[in-house]
C-alpha cells in the first residue's frame, strides 16, 4: 500500500468518523498503480477520487446506526385532552 496515499486520504477523511481500518482498506484498493515515486499530484488525484466513497461509507454507517436506535415512546392523547394536564376540554 502506498503510504503517501494513506496519509492523504486520512487527512481528507478525518471528519467522517471512519475507522482507521476502513480508510486503510480504501487506500489499499486504490493504491494499485501507484509507487513510492508517484507524484504528490497523482496521489492527490487518487485520494480525491476516493473521498465520495468514504462519504458513502459514512452515510451508510450513520443510516444503519440510526435505524437501530429505539425511538422514544409517546403517550397517545385521549379525546378532549389538550395535553396540558389541567383537565379542560377543547
Amino acid at each position: 500500500m502506498n503510504k503517501k496515499l494513506l496519509k492523504t486520504l486520512q487527512d481528507k477523511c478525518k471528519d467522517f468518523g471512519l475507522t482507521e481500518k476502513a480508510i486503510e482498506e480504501l487506500a489499499q484498493s486504490a493504491s494499485e498503480g501507484l509507487t513510492d515515486e508517484s507524484s504528490d499530484e497523482d496521489i492527490a488525484k487518487v485520494a480525491d477520487s476516493l473521498v465520495p466513497y468514504a462519504k458513502m461509507m459514512q452515510g451508510e454507517i450513520t443510516r444503519k446506526t440510526r435505524k437501530q436506535t429505539p425511538k422514544p415512546k409517546t403517550t397517545p392523547k385521549t379525546d378532549g385532552d389538550d395535553g396540558d394536564g389541567d383537565g379542560d376540554f377543547v
